[in-house]
Order: structure tokens, then sequence, then C-alpha cells
């Protein structure tokens, strides 16, 4: 009984630790994501100085 409860812990604990690789490669995305828009929206403000007037207009 004691070694099928510690696989069944090895099992749990490695399941845990998939959805915790999971969400972090999921997080690491959006962040990403969200820099990469960042970085290009700022290169736009610096290549297009204009287009925050048009905005505002």
């Amino acid at each position: 009984m004691a070694v099928a409860s510690s696989e069944l812990s090895n099992v749990r604990s490695s399941v845990i630790f998939e959805i915790f690789l999971t969400i972090n490669r999921w997080c690491l995305l959006v962040w990403l994501l969200i820099e990469s828009l960042s970085f290009v929206y700022k290169n736009a403000t610096i290549i297009y100085p204009n287009q925050g007037y048009f905005a505002g207009e």
C-alpha cells in the first residue's frame, strides 16, 4: 500500500507540475505579445509622430 500511495503522490505532483508549466508558458506568451505590441506602438509613434494628432482629431 505504501508503494501505491507514493506512486499516486508522484503522479499527482507531476500533474500539478505539468499544469504549472502550462500556465507559465501561457503567461510568458501573453507577456511577450504585450511587450511586442507596446514596442511596436512606441516605434510607430516615433516613426509617425503625426499619428497621435490624427487619432486626437
